[in-house]
C-alpha cells in the first residue's frame, strides 16, 4: 500500500514538472522546447524513481522494526 503512495507522488511530481515547463515556454524563454525538457528530465528521473521503489519500502520496513521509532509513531 506505501507503494502506491510513493509512485501517486513521483507521477505528480513529473506532472507539474510537465504544467511547470509548458508554462515557461509560452512566457518566460518561448526558445526553449517543453517537449525537449520533459523527455530529457523523465529520461534522468526514470533511474531515480526505480532506486526510490526498491530503497525506500527498504528504509520503512527497517525503521518500523526499531522499537524506538514504532513506539514515536503509535
Amino acid at each position: 500500500m506505501g507503494n502506491i503512495y510513493l509512485i501517486c507522488a513521483m507521477i505528480s511530481g513529473r506532472l507539474f514538472a510537465i504544467v511547470g515547463a509548458y508554462l515557461v515556454s509560452l512566457t518566460l524563454a518561448p526558445q526553449i522546447s517543453a517537449i525537449a525538457y520533459v523527455v530529457s528530465g523523465l529520461s534522468t528521473a526514470i533511474p531515480g524513481m526505480i532506486i526510490q521503489l526498491i530503497f525506500i519500502p527498504i528504509l520503512v520496513s527497517l525503521l518500523l522494526k526499531n522499537k524506538e521509532v514504532a513506539k514515536a509513531i503509535a
